[in-house]
């Protein structure tokens, strides 16, 4: 009878805990669901003119910083809990601990089946012999192995690229696409695995990946009428964040289970890791982009803070998801998150919702669930896995071992260097395309706030009309066109839109008298994009250039387009301006401009001057005021040097002056125009492959109007038009 009472205790004790734990696990999917949806909607929502006002980079850098005190936290208790607990006797590694049993089997495993292996770990520690460090920080130190410690530092490096693409994304795509592209990564992993691991993968589970990669997400982001909903550049962004997730999955899973340590001193690393990783990325950001905010610059918004404490609570509250319930639940919890922001994105971003999002969206979570609900059965003993254990990438570390320090280091730099260029490449998405209602939307300019400063070199008003249809792109268009009739030179010094201007092989001065105005009158002018009349501009296909910097032709050879080439001797580059002397005026200008108080300060070196292509180049407001400065000096009579010479060594002399970094030039480049200053007849083709070129034959009525009527066809894409 005794035994009976002792049985039903028992019983309605491990009822009372199981009962606990399922409403734990629900709370924690709760929890992972509205943090899921938070993060989705704060991160566009924090988001002007798609730019953060803070650096993202520096907020991953606090973020991962503060998950890493929280590790500690975790892990300072744990020790203590054990030290406590073996008070009076024998001592037991932390890492021997169940605590410490990598999440993949917790996921894994029943719950009835992780509170008898508790009650086996509580056995141990009666039975072993192992001492605890009694000093935290040394327990903390040794508790991770070297060379999990190395794998640990590299996985970090994959998380810098996947934390900072986060950012990315939401600056291109709406949640609900980031979202169910996202779900693909449990299919993903598993390719990885089958590729990496030799891991089987069963045909259900197949089947789950046909389902959801074509069946669903094909279908959710197709729109039968127009294409897709984005670029096709978007979606390889997303997939190429989806695979890094997976690979590190698969890195993560393999570190842990390789290693018997405790998982909060695993994340004291990784987290520590990828602090100091993400610092060294927001200082490269800091020294690439001048327009780059500091480090605690642009706080000040509830957004940005929110962003910060959504990335440190998901990684917890995914960690409780996998401690109370496994990763089936996990999976359910991304597909609700999703489906809520599937429907929220067009109540607040204005994205498009077509009745093929539903079924889509359904198959996708459905493939989810078959391929969770179908997981790979394990081998046997004797079985083909075990031997493939034995023979796991990471398993072959120790063998590097005295070359880890400059593994790590050679990762870091390949690491911070694939920021650097998707930064440079200036990934934004004023080139995305979304439908909404049968017709295109969310289109934008990059010239939206730049003036676009048009020169003829002789009288020739009936172009007018056509060169006008470039005002849907451009803040303001400005007409330079020299009127015999007009008094002096024609120079205009108050008007943001004409001049009469008959300088014309010093028109910059009359650029510069413009820029002026701009400084004086018009604050929300951001640049000067200036081309002749007979060049052509595809506004959209410049989609991707840095605003902050000027763009100037720069092919240093002549017969494979727009060439710029600065020199010292005249030999370097035959040309028919050296008979007359431009390049001596040109050093005779620089000279007085290093001896004059408004120019002594710039990095000049009076003995060089540049030549090349000056009929198309952009200057950006920062530099308006060493422009109109320079083009005061070199276009004063005495000197008159010709355009061709003055603009490049102008732009040649701003770019050495300021920098920020002797390797890191504030002049981009423009290589891919179709012509120069003297080339003709470009067929159709031309006009409408290459994003600019010179010259456009307006005789040639075939080719012009192929050229326009693409114009106008991108014009009627934007919100403006």
């Amino acid at each position: 009878m005794v035994i009976s009472k002792d049985a039903t205790g028992l019983a309605q004790g491990l009822a009372s805990v199981l009962s606990h734990r399922r409403w734990y696990a629900a709370y924690s999917a709760a929890a992972l669901v509205l943090i899921q949806v938070g993060i989705g909607i704060v991160l566009k929502a924090a988001q002007t003119d798609n730019h953060y006002a803070f650096s993202p980079s520096s907020s991953v850098t606090i973020s991962e910083f503060l998950k890493m005190l929280l590790a500690i936290g975790f892990f300072y208790r744990e020790w203590a809990a054990r030290v406590a607990e073996n008070a009076g006797r024998a001592y037991l590694p932390v890492s021997a601990s169940d605590d410490s049993v990598p999440l993949t089997y917790e996921m894994e495993r029943p719950l009835e089946e992780s509170d008898k292996q508790r009650e086996m770990g509580d056995e141990a520690l009666q039975k072993t012999g192992l001492w605890v460090e009694r000093s935290f920080l040394t327990a903390m130190r040794k508790e991770v192995s070297t060379d999990i410690a190395f794998g640990l530092g590299l996985l970090s490096l994959f998380y810098v690229l996947i934390n900072n693409l986060v950012f990315v994304s939401y600056q291109v795509a709406d949640p609900a696409t980031i979202s169910l592209t996202k779900s693909g990564v449990t299919c993903v992993t598993a390719l990885v695995l089958m590729f990496t691991l030799n891991t089987k993968i069963t045909g259900i589970q197949w089947l789950a990946i046909a389902l959801q990669q074509v069946c669903g997400l094909l279908v959710t982001q197709y729109d039968p009428t127009a294409g897709g909903v984005y670029s096709v550049g978007v979606y390889l962004l997303l997939i190429f964040q989806v695979f890094l997730s997976a690979v590190s999955g698969v890195v993560n899973q393999g570190l842990l289970q390789a290693s018997s340590a405790s998982l909060h001193a695993s994340n004291i690393i990784l987290y520590g890791s990828g602090a100091w990783s993400n610092l060294l990325c927001h200082v490269l950001m800091r020294t690439i982009k001048p327009d780059e905010p500091g480090f605690f610059g642009g706080y000040g918004s509830l957004h940005a803070i929110l962003i910060i404490i959504n990335n440190v609570l998901i990684g917890l509250a995914i960690n409780a998801v996998y401690k109370y319930a496994n990763a089936i639940v996990k999976c359910l919890a991304t597909a609700i998150a999703t489906a809520i922001l599937i429907f929220l994105s067009p109540i607040f971003f204005g994205t498009t919702f077509n009745l093929l999002i539903v079924p889509g969206s359904i198959v996708v979570f459905g493939a989810s669930w078959l391929y969770a609900m179908n997981p790979t059965p394990k081998p046997n003993k004797n079985g083909s896995h075990a031997s493939n254990s034995q023979h796991r990438p990471w398993t072959s570390l120790p063998k590097l071992r005295k070359f880890y320090l400059v593994l790590y280091g050679i990762a870091q730099l390949i690491t911070l260097a694939m920021i650097a260029a998707m930064s440079i490449s200036g990934f934004s998405a004023s080139n995305i395309v979304s439908q909404k209602n049968g017709t295109f939307a969310a289109v934008t300019s990059p010239f939206e706030k730049t003036l676009g400063f048009v020169r003829w070199n002789g009288e020739h008003p009936e172009r007018i009309p056509h060169v006008m249809k470039y005002q849907p792109f451009f803040h303001t268009m400005h007409i330079s066109m020299p009127d015999e009739t007009a008094p002096g030179q024609g120079l205009n010094q108050t008007s943001l839109t004409e001049d009469a201007a008959k300088i014309t092989f010093t028109i910059y001065r009359q650029v510069a008298l413009t820029m002026q105005v701009i400084l004086d009158t018009q604050p929300d002018i951001t640049g000067l994009f200036y081309f002749h009349f007979d060049s052509w501009i595809d506004p959209l296909a410049w989609s991707d250039i840095n605003l902050e910097n000027f763009y100037f032709p720069f092919l240093t050879d002549k017969t494979k387009g727009p060439f710029t080439i600065c020199m010292n001797d005249t030999a370097k580059q035959d040309w028919w301006g050296w008979e007359k002397d431009v390049h001596k005026k040109a050093m005779e200008a620089a000279s007085a401009a290093k001896s004059s108080a408004l120019t002594q300060n710039y990095t000049i070196n009076d003995h060089e001057w540049c030549l090349g292509w000056s009929d198309i180049y952009y200057i950006p407001r920062r530099f308006f005021g060493d422009f109109i400065r320079l083009s005061e000096v070199f276009s004063n009579p005495q000197f008159d040097v010709f355009h061709e010479v003055a603009i490049p060594t102008i732009v040649h002399i701003i770019d050495n002056s300021r920098r920020e970094s002797p390797h890191i030039p504030v002049v981009n480049h423009i290589s891919d125009c179709w012509g120069d200053c003297c080339s003709s007849n470009p067929s159709v083709d031309d006009v409408l492959r290459y994003p600019c070129g010179h010259r456009l034959d307006y005789l040639n009525k075939p080719v012009t109007e192929a050229f326009f009527a693409k114009l106008a066809s991108e014009a009627s894409l934007l919100k403006k038009h």
